[in-house]
């Protein structure tokens, strides 16, 4: 028990603290083998200070209880003393954490000085237990804070390996002119309607300025981005979002091929080191052990200037404050000197933007009048460094853009409710929030008249109008392969597009392809990340292994590129991308992406006990099963005779991993196919959150119940789902459900009142036309109906037999054998799909019918969508077959769906009867 309350444990959990909550709230910026390195060497030094104040508190014991005043005292007296040490210890491996949470100075100075006092008092009055048992939460509450920051786009400081931005990707595109290119990259310069808008302040000297200097003002322009780094890097990559940690710079890979050179005058290194390249010139040098150091264990040199002082020679990585003087003073310097290739150089310096706050804050005037004189001040400087850049330069091409407002209206959309109505509780218009995030000055002096004059200019495309206008062979496709003129909040919100706010902020989806992003491929113009998302998203299969070829070429270092390029291959039924796969981890043996993708692919050609063995199964952590994967494990369990296993293997899946409603689900129509109903239910009920996004859960939930006869549970809970979500299938089942209990008229109402609410489907006349001609319900009012039914019917009967899709013969054997029915395709239809018949014993209407919830809301038939659709996309029509699995080189089946279908039933008959 003395331990818990000892110094030394009491020293290892400050520092430890300390470093966890600061990599919590930074975990963007470092890898897992950096925060690994830094909490051990957190852990190390509070061993030693652990030590130090143990000896201490010994020292202070004994001197105590010697004097006669402090008789009995002795122990408390160096409780404290080494409560208050301890909190100093707290700030002094705390202060960065301190900053982040607390901007304000004073607030945080006060914070700090309750923080001392009252840790010395609680070890004075209660021994050292109280403050190990606080910062023990401390660590917990820290790893919440982790798991929450994770998720972030990594943006890293210092790279494992020590490489930054120093890619030359061949462009092929010679520029005709040359000359020097300035961009002075102000921090949050409003432009001028933002200013008169958000501050009432007159601006219209600047464009005097401007105009001066021979400048084309592009008006009420929008940044892309509300924060620094991410708005350098939409300039400079002339992309969106990176959809990887790999990126290349395109602007730099032209300027380089064409013989310009770099320079970066910007007095800290948070915002342009990943550009920065050792040959070019840039203000600030990072000694060789300094920069080794951040490498090995970023965040503990990061999160205290004491330690930076005397590790780290007091470099911050995280300092982004802008130092005109500095970058005025190197520019003249480097001007004087005789140098005679071209130039790109990067300046920045600015204003300042509000602090940034976790949650939504009204009140932002004091700020005003801190900003205003500074807008004035850079104004003076632009006029300054103008005068130096026209003198020295004055061919030069100049470029003035903020990197983004001054965020008074940050977080505004953030809230409990829909982004919109949260915007319009708070009364923040579309307009103000574009304005306050985004609103920027952007202008360019171009050296001649004649200059492109877009309708809309926004960073992201700034460098493509530029090289448009430094001509070269291939000028013309700058023109029109613009990247998306959009600005987006940090957590996807679009409030700005071509130029002008949105009515509606919405969710933009950073994965769709543009028109012209295959064109930029094509002409080697594309980034790795457009690349990778081409790879990833294009349905063409031909066309996607030409690009992800050419991309490979480009990149060849990056290993996912050559995944999607095996996976393309075997997708298209060339086995030779299996090899291809191979090969690729062999040459990257720790990539999961491949061992997985060549894992799945061996399971699609049937290659089951090999496909195990790169399949997470059974060695990694289940939560990281991806829907794929889950699908091809169980499959490839099945196909080898260890169904026992398999089930053991969902069971356990569900008692270690959280709920994944991607993933769930497959255990539960699982579970169901192989009659283990009951804790098909058990499973989709207990995992339910309760929300609409939940849907499949209570569609198997109900199949289950079905399955097990338990039709007034089901009933109950069929009518609670369409409370939440008119789904067509629901409906469907509901009137089953009814028609089992009795209720013909209540079955008949579930089918009407589906048709009335789903106007989109038109399935559900199909159900309801059976269903009046087994009761022999007649009437004018239903003749339509059941003429459309009988058209239904007719259709359904033809495409499955000219597609042999149903197998007729096996269903009469299998399903038939104790009904009335005569007709396997009524029977299929009344009765079979709710209760689990197959109408092939390759194909599961389950299966498909809940891995697809468009299928399920708007009512169509499994079979039929498979037979138009699924098979030309090569969707999996159950856990024991797989379209890529049958057809293998016979390519020309995916465009034929009839003639897949029959060579899949072929096969099938072949290989399991």
């Amino acid at each position: 028990m003395a331990f818990f309350s000892s110094p030394v444990l009491l020293f290892i959990l400050i520092s430890i603290a300390s470093s966890f909550a600061f990599i919590a709230l930074n975990v963007r910026f470092y890898t897992k083998r950096q925060m690994m390195l830094s909490l051990l060497i957190s852990a190390l030094v509070g061993c030693l200070g652990g030590a130090l104040a143990t000896w201490l508190h010994g020292v202070i014991a004994v001197q105590a209880e010697a004097t006669s005043w402090f008789v009995g005292h002795g122990a408390t007296l160096a409780d404290g003393v080494i409560s208050l040490l301890a909190a100093f210890w707290f700030y002094l491996f705390s202060e960065r954490f301190f900053s982040e949470t607390i901007a304000n100075v004073k607030h945080r100075r006060i914070a700090l000085a309750i923080l001392f006092l009252a840790a010395s008092l609680v070890g004075a009055l209660f021994s050292l237990l109280p403050l190990v048992v606080m910062l023990s939460l401390h660590i917990v509450l820290s790893c919440f804070d982790l798991k929450k920051n994770a998720a972030q786009t990594k943006e890293l400081l210092f790279h494992d390996n020590k490489t930054y931005y120093t890619q030359r990707i061949k462009r092929n595109l010679l520029l005709e002119k040359k000359p020097n290119i300035y961009c002075l990259f102000l921090e949050s310069y409003h432009s001028r309607e933002a200013l008169k808008e958000l501050y009432n302040f007159d601006d219209s000297p600047t464009d005097e300025l401007l105009k001066e200097y021979g400048f084309t003002d592009y008006g009420s322009a929008f940044s892309n981005y509300p924060w620094t780094s991410y708005s350098l890097k939409s300039l400079l990559t002339g992309q969106m979002d990176s959809v990887s940690q790999a990126f290349s710079a395109f602007a730099f890979d032209i300027l380089r091929e064409n013989g310009y050179n770099i320079e970066f005058y910007d007095e800290s290194a948070y915002v342009c080191r990943p550009y920065v390249a050792k040959e070019d010139f840039f203000i600030f040098r990072i000694p060789d052990r300094i920069l080794w150091l951040y490498t090995v264990f970023g965040p503990f040199l990061s999160q205290s200037r004491y330690i930076r002082r005397v590790l780290a020679q007091d470099f911050d990585p995280f300092v982004t404050s802008v130092s005109f003087d500095a970058v005025y003073a190197a520019l003249k310097q480097r001007l004087s000197s005789a140098d005679d290739a071209p130039k790109m150089r990067w300046l920045r310096f600015g204003a300042a933007h509000i602090e940034t706050a976790p949650l939504w804050q009204p009140d932002h005037s004091e700020f005003a009048t801190e900003y205003l004189p500074l807008v004035e001040q850079v104004r003076h400087d632009l006029r300054k460094i103008l005068a130096l850049i026209t003198q020295k330069d004055p061919q030069a091409i100049v470029i003035i853009q903020g990197d983004h407002g001054t965020l008074t209206h940050w977080n505004a959309w953030i809230g409990h409710g829909e982004a919109n109505e949260v915007l319009q509780q708070r009364g923040v218009s579309i307009r103000h929030l574009a304005l306050s995030l985004f609103g920027i000055r952007l202008a360019i002096r171009w050296p001649s008249p004649e200059h492109p004059a877009p309708k809309c200019m926004m960073p992201i495309n700034v460098f493509r109008y530029i090289f448009s206008y430094l001509g070269g062979s291939g000028e013309t496709k700058y023109y029109t392969q613009l990247a998306p003129n959009i600005s987006l909040t940090q957590d996807g919100f679009c409030v700005v597009q071509d130029g002008k706010p949105l009515e509606k902020i919405f969710k933009f989806n950073m994965d769709i392809l543009g028109p012209d992003l295959l064109c930029r491929a094509e002409d080697d113009l594309a980034t790795v990340d457009e690349f990778i998302l081409l790879g990833r998203k294009m349905h063409d299969l031909p066309m996607r292994i030409k690009v992800l070829q050419k991309g490979i070429s480009l990149f060849p270092k990056i290993s996912i590129l050559q995944a999607y390029l095996g996976e393309a291959m075997c997708q298209s039924g060339d086995e030779k991308g299996l090899a291809y796969l191979k090969s690729c981890l062999d040459k990257f043996p720790k990539d999961k992406t491949i061992s997985s993708l060549y894992g799945l692919q061996l399971a699609q050609y049937a290659h089951h006990a090999e496909a195990l063995q790169y399949l997470p199964f059974p060695h990694r952590k289940n939560a990281d099963l991806s829907r794929a994967e889950l699908i091809a494990i169980l499959s490839s369990l099945i196909f080898l005779g260890r169904q026992e296993e398999a089930l053991s293997f969902c069971f356990d899946h569900l008692k270690k991993a959280k709920m994944d409603h991607l993933t769930d689900p497959i255990i539960g129509i699982f579970f169901l196919e192989s009659s283990k109903v009951d804790a098909a239910y058990e499973a989709m009920v207990t995992r339910d959150n309760g929300t609409t996004l939940n849907v499949i859960y209570k569609a198997i939930a109900s199949m289950a119940l079905l399955q097990c006869r338990k039709y007034k549970e089901a009933e109950s809970l069929l009518v609670k789902h369409l409370s939440k979500r008119n789904s067509a299938w629901a409906f469907r089942l509901l009137s089953h459900v009814r028609e089992k209990l009795g209720d013909v008229p209540g079955a008949m109402k579930a089918l009407l009142e589906g048709i009335e609410s789903r106007s989109d489907s038109h399935m559900l006349f199909l159900p309801l036309g059976l269903l009046l001609t087994r009761y022999s319900i007649d009437g004018p009012q239903f003749s339509r109906v059941k003429e459309i039914a009988q058209t239904q019917l007719e259709t359904f009967m033809t495409l499955c037999t000219r597609s042999q899709a149903f197998d007729v013969p096996w269903y009469r054997k299998t399903w038939l054998q104790n009904t009335s029915f005569t007709s396997p395709f009524h029977h299929y239809l009344s009765e079979g799909i709710y209760t689990g018949a197959q109408p092939s014993p390759w194909f599961s209407p389950f299966f498909y019918l809940l891995l697809h919830q468009d299928l399920w809301d708007v009512g169509v038939d499994p079979l039929i969508h498979f037979i138009a659709h699924g098979a030309t996309e090569l969707r999996r029509p159950s856990f024991v077959c797989s379209p890529a699995a049958v057809i293998k080189g016979r390519t020309g089946l995916i465009q034929n769906p009839m003639l897949l279908i029959r060579t899949i039933n072929k096969e099938w008959s072949i290989n399991n009867r």
